[in-house]
């Protein structure tokens, strides 16, 4: 890693945030189980720097570092996003990547049942490291994929402002962010069930009435529909006896 990339991973470690090393110019991580082996030593992160040069560097969210991150994906996200940010006050650590704005906050117990490290809800991303599952954000001043520099917002540093609370009004979007999902979600669930019943069984290229919805149902009535006898006079067969070919 560049000297300036060391040195504010460094201060970043100094702070109690768990970093890991993630491959240059990309998001993925450098390390297996790099959930556990994510550190904040100072001196882990310069030996780090030398095994993996112009690495780019990820932050540990969740309790070890103390930290979850609140990401707009869209703009649409980023409007809902900001509106929370500005009717609660909160001022707290952020930081851009390429076209998105993350908002660091301070670990919250609120989140210690959920099942999922990230969240993505109509372009916002809640990410978390819960359940021992790791959850990691590339950070400044790493490279973005796209080439852009990630960058703290002017008086957004860890150095402008201390790690704020997730205020409630956040807190609050996302649990309606959910609810509004898993509705979403079953309405979507719904629709492919009546779909499906309503869908039109077409095996062996024969037109079904559309009643029928069980495949069985479908075959034996398109069974019923073919002429055997043509067939069999179409293959070179003679009738004799009566039932017998």
């Amino acid at each position: 890693a560049s000297n300036e990339s060391l040195m504010e991973a460094v201060k970043l470690a100094k702070r109690g945030w768990h970093l890991l090393p993630i491959k240059s110019g990309e998001k993925r991580p450098i390390l297996d189980d790099w959930g556990n082996k994510a550190s904040a030593d100072a001196k882990q992160i310069e030996r780090w720097s030398v095994q993996f040069p112009a690495c780019n560097w990820g932050l540990l969210l969740g309790p070890k570092s103390g930290i979850i991150d609140v990401e707009d994906d869209s703009p649409e996200g980023r409007e809902i996003l900001e509106s929370a940010m500005e009717l609660s006050g909160v001022v707290t650590p952020c930081y851009s990547s390429g076209k998105s704005i993350h908002r660091l906050f301070q670990h919250d117990e609120r989140f210690s049942e959920l099942t999922a490290v990230t969240y993505q809800l109509f372009g916002c991303e809640f990410r978390f490291g819960v359940g021992g599952k790791a959850a990691q954000s590339v950070i400044p001043p790493s490279v973005h994929p796209s080439g852009a520099v990630y960058a703290w917002l002017p008086g957004r540093s860890p150095d402008d402002v201390k790690l704020a609370r997730l205020p409630d009004e956040l807190f609050d979007l996302f649990v309606e962010l959910r609810r509004m999902d898993g509705q979403r979600k079953a309405e979507e669930r719904e629709a492919k069930r009546a779909a499906r019943k309503t869908q039109t069984v077409v095996p062996c290229r024969l037109m079904i009435d559309g009643t029928f919805t069980s495949h069985v149902a479908a075959a034996e009535a398109a069974i019923d529909q073919i002429q055997f006898d043509g067939l069999l006079v179409k293959e070179g067969w003679t009738h004799h006896n009566g039932d017998e070919w």
